[in-house]
Formats: C-alpha cells, structure tokens, sequence
C-alpha cells in the first residue's frame, strides 16, 4: 500500500506534462499521483486515459485557476480531499522524480516520525536548444546546498532569508500539509515569495527537517512559468507587499508566542529585518541589468554570436557538479547512478 501521494500541479503546457507522464511510466512509478489542473480548457484529462499511462495510480482533478487565491485553494482542496496517504509531495511537470532515491526519504521518514520534513538536495538540468523537451545539449548543476538541517532558532530565521534554500519540494505529513495550506488560502497573499516563507517559517513550528546526502528531485532550468521576462520592481505595483508581510509577521509571531513561548515582538523584528535584508540582495541583483546596459547587450550578442564559448562554460559547469555529486554521495550513489543515467537519456531521446 502506498505510502506517499505526489501532487502533480499544472496549469498549460500540455507537452511537459505528457513528457512528465510518459517518463513515470517509463520507470513504473508505485506511488500515488494527484494531478491539480488549472486550465479549464485542458486536453490532460483525455490525455491521461491512454493505455501507456494504465499502470500509472492516477487520479484527475480540474479547476478554473485566475488568480493567486484560486490556486492556493486548488492546493488545500487537493490535500484536504483527496490526499489519504500519510505523505504528500508536490511536483511541477517540468521536473523529474528519482523513484528510489524517494524512497530512501520515505524509509527515513519512517523512522524519524517526530520531523515535519524530510528532503534533499534539487538538480538543475538545461536544455540547449530551441526545443525544451528533449535535446542532446544537456547540463546539470547543483542549487545550493545550505543547510542539511532545520529547527526552530532566532539564527535559523535569519538563514532562511539570508541563505535560501528550497524546501516545497520536500516530503511532509499530510496532517501537517493541510494545516498550513488551509491557512496560506486564508490569509490569500499576493506575492509568491512571501508565502513560501510563510511555508517554512510555520512549518519550524511543527518540528524539524532533514535533508539527506542525495538528490530525488530534478528541476528543469529555464523553463519556469512565473520568471520568465519578469522584473522585480512589478512586485511592489502589481502586489501587495506590505499587506503581505504584516499577515505574515502578525501570524508567525503569535504560533511561535504558543508554541515556544517567544516574544511575538522580538520574533516581528527578526522577520522583518530579515526580509529587508533579503530584499536588498535581491533587488540589488535585479537592477544590474539597467545599470550595466552595455555589458548585458554585450553578453547577449555573445551568447548568439559565439554560442560555442556558453556552451563550453555549460560543460565547465557541468564538470564541476560532477566533482560536487561524488562529495555528497558517500554511499549507495550506484543507485543514484543508474537513475540518472535513464533520465538523461529519456530527456535526450525521448524514450
């Protein structure tokens, strides 16, 4: 009996998400799939009842997604509804699961059962060419790799801004999940960023969370629906950010008050600066675009002009997370190995 349900959430972009379903298949996914659709006009729900995807546990929810609210109630009402396994993990259908690197997570799971999380360490692949499905001009990178634990601390909210690391892509008990996307679809933030740290700042409030020495969880770089030709600065016109992080430090502060006794004014000004401080860095990295015109047109006419010196700093690149991958595999990396070695060729081949 499964264990776990992986929420599949889309919206669009049926040809990743036939990619998605034709590689689970491929690798004989054994868990449950959930699939969040926010497009009412889909084609997934025919797609799905293809013979090749008839091993696949899946089951089909759609809804009519406009606006941040809608999705966040579409996450809560999938949870709430239809997630019956003791574990959740969501899933985007432009990224790849590692199926028995997933579960080495569950079996610690299992044994750890007071942590609220347990995750590991996200890939990054990019794909070269005009086509972002498949393609032999393949290169793996690492995100960073900040922290292997994390419990509630004043020094691990300050990390959490400073140093950020992902964490949506971990494991979690179902009980947990719907708890706090009830309470993210309540107070409807505006800005993606502040509810992600609404997600890890109350998820220290229901234990700790551990990341193994392994990666189950392989993103696709370049390809995201929220970053792409977007500038910081539309944040703070089209969102409300203050309104935002009000809910968020007024929440925060009052959990942290009950549950670990902490001054709720103490815990406001610890967030706060350090969402400033965030602020800064970000907005710092943003606007180098305008202040340095010249030498990102420069980069740009490079990187069409001279395309063979990007792709040999890709394969520097590539080299280095080779070196890196030996260091955090200590163990059991033949595994990892022989899963790896199949992702890539699917994502060059297609088969």
């Amino acid at each position: 009996m499964s264990k776990l349900t992986i929420v599949l959430l889309i919206k669009g972009r049926e040809n990743f998400t036939k990619r998605w379903l034709d590689y689970m298949s491929k690798i004989n996914y054994q868990e449950n799939i959930l699939i969040g659709d926010g497009d009412p006009k889909t084609k997934i729900k025919k797609l799905i009842k293809n013979k090749r995807y008839s091993k696949l546990k899946i089951k089909y929810l759609n809804y009519n997604n406009k606006n941040y609210n809608d999705y966040y109630f579409m996450m809560y009402d999938l949870v709430n509804r239809y997630v019956k396994t003791e574990y959740v993990r969501f899933c985007d259908n432009d990224d790849f699961i590692l199926q028995n690197q997933q579960k080495n997570l569950i079996a610690y799971f299992d044994k750890n059962t007071k942590l609220a999380s347990v995750g590991d360490f996200q890939i990054r692949f990019e794909i070269l060419n005009n086509n972002k499905l498949y393609g032999d001009k393949l290169y793996f990178f690492f995100e960073g790799i900040h922290r292997f634990s994390e419990r509630f601390s004043e020094k691990t909210i300050k990390e959490m801004f400073k140093n950020y690391q992902g964490l949506f892509y971990n494991i979690f008990k179902n009980k947990h999940m719907k708890k706090i996307l009830f309470e993210i679809y309540k107070l409807n933030f505006s800005d993606l960023e502040l509810r992600d740290f609404y997600f890890k700042l109350r998820l220290l409030s229901m234990g700790n969370t551990t990341y193994l020495k392994q990666s189950s969880y392989i993103r696709q770089h370049g390809t995201s629906q929220t970053s792409s030709n977007f500038y910081y600065s539309e944040n703070f016109f089209d969102k409300d950010i203050k309104k935002d992080t009000s809910k968020l430090i007024y929440k925060i502060s009052n959990v942290y008050k009950k549950k670990f006794n902490k001054n709720p004014k103490k815990i406001e000004k610890i967030i706060i600066n350090s969402y400033k401080n965030y602020l800064n860095i970000v907005i710092a990295h943003n606007k180098r675009i305008f202040l340095y015109p010249r030498y990102f047109k420069l980069k740009n006419i490079i990187f069409e002009k001279f395309r063979f010196i990007f792709l040999f700093l890709r394969k520097l690149q590539n080299l280095s997370f080779n070196s890196d991958l030996k260091k955090l595999y200590r163990s059991n990396k033949i595994s990892f190995d022989k899963e790896i070695i199949l992702l890539k060729k699917f994502i060059q081949t297609g088969d």
